[in-house]
C-alpha cells in the first residue's frame, strides 16, 4: 500500500519506527488506512511511505493533489516563483521510483519501507534544476506565511540494504532536466 511521509513528525533522517504525528486529514486517513490493512493482512502487508515524488506535471483534471512538480510548472508559467533558500525536502524522481517498487515485488518482500533519496534537497536547487531549459524571466517572491515550509528527509537505510541499488542525487538532477527539456520544448 502506498502511504505518505506526512504522517511522521517533521525532521532530518526519519525512520519507519520513529513517531508518527499526522497534522492533516490526507496524513491522518493514510495512518489509519495503515493500520486497518495491517489488520486484515498481518504480516503480508509492503506498506511504501514516499516522500515526494517528481515527475512530470499532471495535466489531468482529476487527481488527489498537486504535486511539487505541479506547484513548480504552473507558478514558473506565471513567471515567479517562491523564495525557499532554507527550505529543504527529501525526493525521488518518478523512474527510480518505479524502479524501487519493481525491486521490491520481485523480492517478495513486506513490512514498512521509506522510499525516498535519503538526502537534503534544498528547494531552490531543485526549482533551478526544473527551470534550466526555462527562457523566461522568472521573479523570484517571499512565501505567504500558510506556505509549507517543513524541512525533512527520509532514512532509507532499510530500503537500500533491501534492495542493493544506487540512488543518489545526481540521478535526481539529470530526471529534473530531462523534465525541464521536455516542458518548456527545448531541443
Amino acid at each position: 500500500m502506498l502511504s505518505t511521509r506526512k504522517i511522521y513528525k517533521t525532521k532530518f533522517n526519519i525512520k519507519e519506527l520513529d513517531k508518527k504525528e499526522p497534522n492533516c486529514n490526507y496524513s491522518k486517513n493514510k495512518l489509519i488506512s495503515e493500520v486497518s490493512v495491517k489488520k486484515i493482512l498481518r504480516s503480508r502487508v509492503l506498506t511504501l511511505r514516499v516522500c515526494n515524488i517528481i515527475n512530470f506535471p499532471n495535466k489531468h483534471k482529476r487527481k488527489l493533489h498537486n504535486t511539487f512538480s505541479d506547484i513548480f510548472f504552473e507558478m514558473a508559467k506565471k513567471g515567479f516563483i517562491y523564495n525557499n533558500k532554507k527550505i529543504f525536502k527529501d525526493f525521488i524522481s518518478i523512474s527510480k521510483f518505479n524502479q524501487i517498487v519493481y525491486e521490491l515485488i520481485k523480492k517478495d518482500s513486506f513490512g514498512i519501507f521509506n522510499i525516498s533519496l535519503g538526502k537534503k534537497i534544498y528547494i531552490n536547487q531543485l526549482i533551478a534544476w526544473l527551470n534550466f531549459y526555462n527562457t523566461k524571466k522568472i521573479k523570484v517572491i517571499n512565501p505567504k506565511n500558510s506556505f509549507n515550509n517543513d524541512s525533512f528527509t527520509l532514512n532509507n537505510n532499510k530500503l537500500m540494504k533491501k534492495i542493493k541499488i544506487k540512488n543518489n542525487v545526481l540521478e535526481l538532477k539529470n530526471e529534473c532536466l530531462r523534465i525541464s527539456k521536455i516542458f518548456f520544448n527545448k531541443k
